[in-house]
């Protein structure tokens, strides 16, 4: 890095010629007055004097700025100018887009596990004080209650259900990304019916067997997880019992912020748990999956309403 800006003032340096500049007093004030370097408050002398990174700082930023994705300088520096104990220095600063692109990308490799990866659903932002959530009383009390949670640094989900389409996952995604960029927690996102379908595909195929078993460990022990469409997958008791029970059991013991999407409030679900399974301990499993929910959100159970949002 240090090698890359040394050549890159040589390079200014070498091809321009301060002596060669005779500016008159538009041009000065234009430099004066520019909304880039009005925070210096230049004289006429230090305009004159540093005339060549003036120019070098303005074409810079200009051509930097028709780039969307990549700084003009390879190694993501700008050259720039600051103001210390009433002297102007010239130096070097990270490109600002730069920043910005790898700080919001940066995030997302705490997704252990992800099944929307690359989707839009990384850019869900959701606030008590945003419009939609202003104007949906479910909405608001589960985004506050993610907020104090949150701000608390409670070990506690919550479960989210209703109906279809109503933005169950799209909140579920604001909730972990806030983890991931703000508290660098690792992250799992699970729909379940494509979890059940690989498990199933396991028994027959290897790559299918190892995916299982990656998605079943990093539940176990990723930070945060959220189980989205809870419900909605094809299983019997067994999946219940080897997978489920045991992801949650685990997150119950090591206090670990589990949250749950579902078409299903939980007596719903739990009325479908005992339709599925079939064995003579499926009570006992159902009642135990049920018991571990509740622990792992606190008893808290939102019911989000309001129109789809897919249509």
């Amino acid at each position: 890095m240090k090698k890359e800006l040394d050549s890159l003032k040589k390079i200014i340096n070498s091809s321009f010629n301060k002596n060669k500049y005779v500016l008159n007093n538009r041009e000065i004030d234009f430099y004066k007055y520019h909304e880039y370097f009005i925070h210096l408050d230049l004289t006429d002398e230090e305009i004159y004097k540093n005339i060549v990174y003036l120019k070098k700082i303005l074409f810079e930023t200009e051509e930097c700025a028709k780039k969307s994705n990549e700084c003009i300088n390879s190694f993501n520096m700008h050259l720039d100018l600051k103001r210390h104990m009433g002297n102007i220095y010239v130096y070097y600063k990270p490109c600002e887009k730069m920043n910005i692109i790898l700080n919001k990308n940066k995030f997302k490799e705490l997704y252990l596990y992800n099944y929307y990866d690359n989707s839009d659903l990384f850019e869900s932002i959701i606030t008590p004080e945003s419009t939609e959530i202003n104007t949906n009383p479910s909405k608001k009390e589960a985004a506050i209650l993610f907020q104090n949670n949150f701000k608390n640094d409670a070990n506690t989900g919550i479960y989210l259900y209703g109906k279809c389409g109503v933005g169950k996952t799209f909140m579920s995604f604001a909730f972990t990304k806030a983890y991931a960029k703000n508290k660098n927690k690792t992250i799992s996102f699970v729909y379940m019916p494509e979890f059940v379908n690989i498990i199933k595909l396991g028994f027959n195929n290897n790559l299918d067997k190892e995916k299982g078993n990656k998605i079943f460990e990093i539940s176990k022990s990723c930070d945060v997880l959220v189980l989205d469409d809870l419900g909605a997958e094809y299983a019997t008791d067994w999946f219940y019992s080897n997978y489920l029970l045991n992801i949650l059991n685990i997150r119950v013991a090591q206090k670990k912020i589990t949250i749950f999407n579902s078409n299903y409030s939980i007596n719903q679900f739990k009325q479908l748990l005992v339709k599925r399974c079939k064995s003579n301990d499926s009570m006992i499993i159902c009642e135990r999956i049920v018991e571990r929910i509740k622990q792992l959100v606190n008893n808290s159970f939102i019911e989000i309403t309001g129109k789809n949002m897919r249509y």
